[in-house]
């Protein structure tokens, strides 16, 4: 019919209050989920925990060292702007403000990156270090505990294979292979219901083409040639299958990702290396200076904690704010790595955040002289055996005002059991976290309080010598959204086996089944077809045709 062809997750919990550790594992069998004591805290505390691991790194064990949103991670951070709203010259604070939630969010991690460097001197380095053991013993147990280094290493070599044999409600099942380097790919999927096949799926995609079989039903072999893409799209605007605006912003995000901009190592290490420039100047500027020693609690005991306060200026905030826009906009090559994610995507948001961070910093340096002290803020790092207790950043011009508070608690080890406050126009923004390790079996809850007091848990339960894990994320202790739990192992050098018994979403099971992750892969191959037809170019006509096959071919 064709001719043309191509070669080619319960318990009430006191909301002002921080997290204190529990040994208690809410799901040892028998045992109900228990309810994390929290004690008010009496001193305020300061910043988010930028150092502190992401979820993830919880949920996701076979992840490498870097994953667990460590020392690598500190590394790579850096301030990405979000666009900053247009304010009045004649209130600088409300614009230095804005700056600030900028600059705040990613003072810490500057702190501890730079630690690791040993940049500091004196009271500057005091402070640094008690980072950088904080960060360090924290990594040091966590890696233990999901036994990253056992995962390190994996996928180096840019090859991967997935494969999974999930059962979905209804009785439908999947079994997928993928197949993958970083320049080709291959895809075999099988869909079935009470034990038949439905339809098989062969797919496969190099640097510029992509094609899919489906051999139960047809012998052609389709594809979409990326050589030819603008032209095939102007066909199917020809033919009536798509109007010419959604044709302009096809050809527009595909020609994006088609171009297959990539960022080079050595622009990478340009950009970390101009941003941890950045950074050292504003901490070699800023001042440090002791403060009023603190009590707070730190491994369930009352203690007194060393102060030190950081005082932030308008000047210093310029600089930063002005060579972090400059690290990005002039590395050609990020940029337009940046550029063309942002084409795909149809959004202009990551450089309009940086021309707003440069135009910030020209409104900062305008700032008027007896200005100053009402666009000057202030963060207090309180110091214990030297780790980090408690941070607090200020607002703008009121020292007494406390806008971020984090405090550290300690357990098994410093990061275990912490608090975070937010308090921005009157809203309150409250993140706990609660941790605890017993019979080596490890359970952590992190929840988060919005500003109307609704509350979100998840916990995470996992027992290393095993591999079982739980995940249970609710919302207000009764509505769970996510409920899953299963077994995590790493069979060999070189795979993963994740058998996950159920996952539930709204109380509903929808899946159950076997993962296994492989950093080796098999042969790629194209796959077979008598011809091979262009989808992009087909007419009305011979959509329909094919359609009929298809049905034909099922019944």
């Amino acid at each position: 019919m064709f001719d043309e062809t191509k070669e080619t997750q319960n318990g009430e919990q006191a909301v002002e209050s921080t997290p204190v550790q529990e040994t208690v594992n809410p799901y040892l069998a028998g045992a109900e989920e228990p309810v994390a004591e929290k004690t008010v805290a009496t001193e305020p505390a300061a910043t988010e925990p930028a150092a502190e691991e992401p979820v993830v790194a919880e949920t996701e064990p076979g992840a490498s060292a870097a994953s667990e949103g460590t020392q690598q991670n500190f590394w790579q951070a850096a301030p990405v702007a979000s666009p900053i709203p247009e304010e009045p010259k004649k209130n600088p604070a409300v614009k230095v403000a804005i700056i600030l939630a900028i600059v705040a969010v990613v003072l810490i991690i500057a702190i501890v990156a730079l630690a690791f460097s040993g940049l500091f001197g004196n009271k500057k380095a005091k402070v640094a270090q008690a980072f950088k053991n904080t960060v360090e013993e924290s990594e040091t147990y966590l890696k233990e505990v999901w036994q990253a280094e056992s995962y390190e290493g994996m996928f180096k070599n840019k090859e991967s294979r997935i494969e999974m044999d999930l059962t979905l409600p209804e009785d439908i099942t999947l079994e997928a292979v993928v197949d993958s380097t970083d320049e080709e790919a291959d895809i075999y999927m099988d869909l079935g219901m009470g034990g038949s096949s439905l339809i098989e799926i062969e797919a496969y995609s190099n640097e510029t083409q992509v094609y899919i079989a489906l051999p139960e039903l047809f012998d052609y072999l389709f594809y979409v040639d990326l050589e030819t893409l603008e032209d095939d799209i102007e066909v199917m605007v020809d033919n009536g299958m798509i109007d010419s605006y959604t044709a302009d912003t096809l050809v527009e995000a595909l020609e994006a990702q088609s171009e297959g901009i990539e960022l080079t190592e050595e622009s990478v290490e340009q950009l970390e290396k101009d941003i941890n420039a950045a950074w050292k100047n504003m901490f070699e500027a800023v001042t440090v200076e002791e403060i009023d020693s603190e009590e707070f609690t730190v491994n369930d005991e009352d203690v007194e904690c060393d102060g030190y306060a950081i005082e932030v200026t308008p000047d210093i905030l310029a600089d930063i704010a002005e060579a972090t826009a400059n690290a990005y906009l002039e590395n050609e090559e990020v940029m337009a790595w940046l550029e063309s994610f942002e084409a795909s995507y149809d959004t202009d948001a990551i450089t309009e955040g940086l021309d707003t961070l440069q135009e910030s910093a020209e409104e900062l340096r305008d700032i008027e002289k007896d200005e100053v002290e009402d666009a000057t803020f202030y963060v207090n790092i309180y110091i214990y055996e030297d780790k980090v207790a408690c941070v607090e950043a200020t607002e703008p011009g009121d020292e007494d005002e406390v806008w971020f508070t984090w405090v550290i608690e300690g357990g098994n080890y410093p990061l275990e059991n912490t608090y975070v406050e937010l308090v921005f126009d009157g809203d309150e923004i409250e993140i706990y976290r609660n941790g605890s390790m017993e019979d080596d079996e490890y359970w952590v809850e992190y929840e988060l309080v919005d500003a109307y007091g609704t509350s979100y848990v998840m916990d995470v339960f996992y027992v290393p010598e095993t591999g079982e894990f739980e995940i249970d994320v609710m919302e207000d202790d009764y509505w769970n959204w996510l409920y899953t739990y299963g077994t995590i192992e790493k069979t060999d050098d070189h795979t993963i086996e994740i058998e996950i018994d159920s996952l539930e979403v709204d109380e509903e099971e929808i899946m159950y089944g076997d993962i296994i992750l492989a950093d080796e892969c098999d042969k790629i191959e194209k796959p077979e077809g008598d011809e091979e037809i262009n989808i992009l170019t087909m007419t009305e006509e011979e959509w329909e045709e094919l359609i009929m096959e298809a049905y034909l071919a099922f019944y």
